[in-house]
């Protein structure tokens, strides 16, 4: 059974990202979803399913970080805008592109998830 974030104990300000990014807005995209039409890295659209170009944002488990808009197969934090609800050590120097230009310059405030099913 996969209890997602919940399964873990975090520690304080940290993020864990995993493989999702989505539409923009907080909305993640998953594998599970049907929708392909309006789906854009800034359209905001929920429902849609995971593509290689819908990388606005990323999504994760953790303490730091905002809360998703909506499911998000159990995932409970996301970057925001260029990072901006993570720390500074989390880089994101393009908005709408997150996930593909995300860096991290230090060992503190969590890392990458793995693996996803």
């Amino acid at each position: 059974m996969d209890m997602g974030c919940a399964a873990g104990d975090y520690p304080a300000s940290a993020f864990f990202a995993a493989s999702v990014s989505g539409t923009g807005c907080g909305r993640c995209a998953l594998r599970s979803s049907t929708g392909t039409s309006n789906c854009s890295i800034i359209s905001c659209q929920a429902g849609c399913r995971e593509d290689g170009n819908l990388n606005n944002d990323f999504f994760g488990c953790g303490t730091l970080g905002s809360p998703p808009e909506g499911a998000c197969d159990g995932l409970n934090r996301f970057s925001n805008n260029e990072c901006g609800a993570l720390t500074s050590n989390w880089r994101c120097p393009s908005m709408g592109g997150e996930s593909r230009t995300v860096t991290k310059t230090t060992a503190a405030n969590g890392g990458v998830l793995c693996c996803r099913d």
